[in-house]
């Protein structure tokens, strides 16, 4: 009888949970849920789901309307009949069905994902974050210890085709051909045309910046007795547009203030003039990678030649294998971050002297605990390009849900900090006044209780026309 009895409970308990994850018949469901729902995960502290199927064409019936409206009343300031639904065809953005989001705890992280479900062909905008996923090459390029890291297709001459399909929509063959041939003309000093750089503008841009906390630099000018922050170096790493420095190497030699180099891996331009104080270990650069033909943006030599030569990578980093765990290893765009940047930020303000105001420096501070991430640890995300959108998947210390309170609250926290500081200034200046002016007034103030009989004697006249 016991054992009946508890196997009924258990069926019913079971049937309670499984009611409590149970969507709504599928007949009434949203058309585009299931395939938003099977990349996002459900019962966390966040879940999320907008269907945007068929909004934008509402919005851009309204707004042509609201064109052939202006047209009718002033034909000549819209002399251009626009089809917003072509453009909008062209940018892409008609293409995205639904956006999702949905987070939750695991371990000591949050398993964070935002999805853009936009299936089918990619157009416009849509094809700016790249083609296929593939392995990321930052993780080997950023030496062990770095402490941002992002990595990031970027398909830039979809914007051209873009402009050039909306400016065929909007001026037909003309307004194609005038885009074409200005694209042709040389850039203005430079030996290369746009076009040129519009041709080699489907690439990757890596981000690589390490901050040695050991090493620390006073900043220039800083209140006594001097506010330091960690030596940080940082490179930019285009791929296949080293070829510009081929071009700026000529013109760089006849600059007094510039110096170049060369040898047998890199071929470079850096400032010439020196950095006052402990700033001066930065001598910034342009350079090309001879081997690999990337351009790269560097503080200092010194750490382009370390990131580009045999080393222990950010791949070995256990601090970085951490907090990879389980997310995707093959993307479009990537990103890690250390905490080293949130305690460097948090290290200035507590260096701040009292005089600078410890009610301004504790607000900014606060912002920077909104706005910083890395306070709980280090975060990392990765990117992916499916065939039904756009998965961004990551590992953090706070929750999806957590940042988007942060965003409401930014606001309320910068709008009170800007009513508050010029309340601040206008006080400190009335007890800073040396001097008290006394004001005569001769006109006598007219007695509350007579208002009544100046208004009916103002009024006695009925209003003349345009009154």
């Amino acid at each position: 009888m016991k054992k009946i009895l508890f196997l009924s409970i258990a069926h019913t308990l079971g049937l309670i949970a499984s009611a409590t994850a149970d969507t709504i018949p599928e007949e009434l469901q949203s058309p585009n849920f299931q395939a938003m729902n099977q990349h996002l995960d459900l019962g966390g502290v966040l879940y999320g789901y907008v269907d945007v199927d068929g909004d934008l064409d509402v919005l851009t019936e309204l707004a042509d309307d609201f064109i052939r409206m202006l047209r009718e009343v002033d034909p000549d300031e819209f002399p251009l009949e626009i089809d917003l639904k072509r453009v909008m065809a062209a940018t892409g953005l008609d293409a995205i069905k639904g956006i999702g989001a949905s987070s939750y705890k695991k371990g000591p992280h949050f398993r964070n994902k935002l999805f853009l479900l936009a299936s089918g062909e990619r157009r416009g905008l849509l094809k700016l974050g790249g083609d296929k996923p593939h392995a990321f090459k930052s993780w080997k390029l950023a030496p062990k210890g770095s402490d941002l890291v992002m990595e990031q297709d970027l398909n830039g001459k979809a914007i051209y085709e873009m402009v050039l399909d909306i400016a065929e929509i909007v001026m037909g063959d003309l307004g194609r051909g005038m885009i074409e041939a200005q694209v042709k003309q040389p850039v203005p000093d430079m030996p290369f045309t746009m076009e040129k750089i519009i041709n080699n503008l489907d690439l990757r841009i890596m981000v690589i910046v390490d901050m040695q906390e050991k090493k620390p630099l006073t900043i220039p000018d800083s209140p006594a007795p001097g506010i330091t922050i960690p030596l940080t170096d940082a490179v930019v790493v285009i791929e296949n547009m080293g070829w510009l420095v081929d071009h700026l190497f000529p013109i760089a030699k006849q600059e007094e203030d510039l110096r170049v180099f060369r040898d047998l891996q890199w071929e470079g331009i850096e400032l010439l003039e020196e950095m006052p104080g402990d700033f001066s270990i930065y001598s910034p650069g342009m350079m090309k990678h001879l081997r690999t033909g990337h351009l790269v943006l560097a503080t200092r030599r010194e750490f382009a030649q370390r990131c580009f030569s045999d080393k222990q990578t950010l791949a070995e980093d256990p601090k970085f294998k951490a907090i990879m765990k389980d997310l995707p290893q093959k993307g479009n765009g990537f990103s890690y971050l250390s905490t080293s940047l949130y305690k460097a930020i948090e290290g200035i303000f507590k260096q701040m002297p009292e005089e600078a105001g410890v009610m301004e420096t504790t607000m900014v501070l606060q912002l920077a605990n909104y706005l910083i991430p890395g306070k709980n640890g280090p975060e990392a995300s990765v990117t992916v390009n499916l065939p039904e959108g756009f998965l961004t998947v990551a590992n953090s210390g706070s929750s999806l849900k957590t940042s988007f309170a942060s965003g409401a609250v930014i606001g309320p926290l910068t709008m009170g900090y800007s009513m508050v500081l010029p309340m601040m200034i206008i006080d400190e200046a009335f007890n800073d006044a040396d001097f008290i002016q006394e004001i005569d007034i001769e006109e006598q103030f007219v007695p509350l209780e007579n208002l009544d009989l100046i208004l009916e004697a103002e009024t006695e006249e009925a209003p003349g026309d345009g009154d």
